[in-house]
Parts: structure tokens; C-alpha cells; sequence
């Protein structure tokens, strides 16, 4: 399954962000959703992923395991077919890459 990535590099003063923006939609509140993630008993709604990076050395890797976390997410709170990582890494690795 070939999968969109949505990631994008912005330059800051410290270094980079790893913005993933395409949008996944949860029926639950924010709080509910962070949750779900952050809470370990139970383990965000624009959930609009910035990951701040001091170099873009791995940025290959870590935007596609984002993308699959966020996949997995949804899979989990839907109840949906769980994604398969091999669709994501090393299918958008150039991608990412190409962001730096």
C-alpha cells in the first residue's frame, strides 16, 4: 500500500521541525486523545505532530515512524486494520530525506 507522507521541515533557531500534517480525525476531545497516548493504563483533536530536531541526521526514519505512529493510533482508536510499518520505512525514506 503505498502511503502519502505528509511531513515537512521548517529551520529554527535551534534547529528543525518535523511538522506531520496530514490530518487523522478522532470523535473524542483532545484530553481523551492525549490520553490515550501519554496515559500508560490506557496505552492527541488536531493532532498536528511537531517534533523538534537538533539535526536531520535520522530524519529518514523518524518521519516515517511517526507517520506509522499516528497510523497505529487511529488503528487503535477506530478499531481499524493495524498499518504495516513496511509500507511506511523505507517506501518514504527518501521523501523525508529529501526534506533536509
Amino acid at each position: 500500500m503505498a502511503l502519502e507522507p505528509s511531513g515537512r521541515l521548517v529551520r529554527t533557531p535551534t534547529g528543525f521541525d518535523l511538522i506531520l500534517t496530514r490530518t487523522r480525525t478522532y470523535h473524542a476531545s483532545v484530553d481523551d486523545v492525549w490520553a490515550s497516548v501519554t496515559e500508560p493504563e490506557r496505552a492527541a483533536t488536531e493532532l498536528r505532530l511537531v517534533h523538534h530536531l537538533t539535526s536531520t541526521e535520522h530524519l529518514g526514519a523518524t518521519g516515517p515512524a511517526w507517520e506509522y505512529y499516528l497510523d497505529m493510533l487511529t488503528a487503535a482508536r477506530t478499531g481499524g486494520p493495524r498499518p504495516d510499518f513496511q509500507d511506511y520505512y523505507p517506501a518514504q525514506k527518501a521523501y523525508f530525506e529529501s526534506l533536509a
